[in-house]
């Protein structure tokens, strides 16, 4: 009969752990950030953008820039449908962009999107942008200000990490979620406002 308990308290020992480790899962994951933008379609290129069609079919997002143009206004539309995202990685390390002019319709901005940005100094977010997601700005260090659409929800973790020249950030109200560490080394950063609306603000 002891040998039996013991078996038992051994399973729920391990069933404890594994829910524990669950939780903690859920729990920072939910901090951390959300699950990257995925696309599945084969990507095909318009002029100096490499998209992909959404996996419904009826939006473009935008997988990369190819040309070499200082101050660009992304399109509208790619391959005739509303472009809708911009997807991981788009604009890294571009060393050329200056301002960028992001069209109505953009949903998302995705990880790493405009990382390493060094010359960038300003980017126009349009109304209706809900998401920026994880590192989309790191290192951009010369990007100056930012307005934030009213309609931003999130901003991912490490989002705007070591901008060093940012001055000013004026969330709007309606923003949920700020993740971990996402002003971090901003030395710049004299002013910031925090909405009622914020939920949660992560590590850092």
């Amino acid at each position: 009969m002891d040998t039996i308990m013991k078996g038992y308290q051994k399973r729920g020992r391990w069933l404890v752990g594994v829910i524990s480790l669950l939780c903690c899962i859920t729990l920072f994951g939910g901090l951390s950030g959300r699950l990257s933008l995925t696309v599945k379609a084969a990507e095909k290129t318009e002029g100096d953008y490499v998209y992909a069609l959404s996996d419904d079919g009826k939006t473009a997002v935008i997988m990369k820039y190819t040309g070499k143009e200082t101050n660009i206004k992304l399109p509208e539309k790619l391959g005739g449908k509303p472009v809708s995202d911009i997807g991981a990685e788009a604009f890294m390390e571009n060393e050329n962009l200056l301002t960028v002019t992001l069209p109505k319709g953009i949903k998302t901005i995705g990880k790493n999107a405009f990382k390493s940005c060094n010359a960038l100094t300003g980017v126009t977010l349009p109304e209706g942008l809900t998401d920026i997601e994880e590192y989309a700005f790191w290192y951009c260090k010369k990007l100056t200000a930012i307005t934030f659409p009213k309609s931003l929800r999130y901003i991912g973790s490490y989002a705007f990490n070591n901008c060093v020249s940012l001055t000013k950030a004026d969330l709007p109200d309606g923003l949920e979620t700020i993740g971990g560490w996402a002003f971090m080394y901003c030395k710049s950063l004299s002013e910031i406002r925090l909405p009622d609306s914020v939920r949660i603000v992560g590590s850092g």
